[in-house]
């Protein structure tokens, strides 16, 4: 059996991105609920979750004042499309 022996030495990233986490990922609650051996992890959760949703809240501000600028509605197709989501109730027809 071969054994392979994996180091960082030459690793050069190609750009930030390539080691870059999602904010909503849950490994940062984990990091913080070990800061200083566990002491004070549920304030320190309930603080990033709270910026978190604050940065959600800041970065849509703008899609939906277009939305109300241009009359779009929530539910309709335009609303879709513009959220780049999907209605969850469309039943496909056969």
């Amino acid at each position: 059996m071969k054994q392979y022996r994996i180091s960082t030495e030459n690793f050069t990233p190609t750009s930030d991105s390539d080691c870059a986490l999602a904010p909503d990922d849950p490994i940062h609650d984990m990091i913080a609920s070990q800061y200083m051996g566990g002491l004070n992890a549920a304030q320190r959760i309930s603080e990033r979750k709270a910026k978190l949703a604050q940065e959600l809240a800041e970065a849509r501000e703008p899609m939906l004042q277009y939305a109300r600028n241009t009359g779009i509605k929530p539910g309709t197709p335009a609303w879709y499309a513009l959220t780049g989501t999907t209605p969850v109730n469309v039943r496909k027809k056969t």
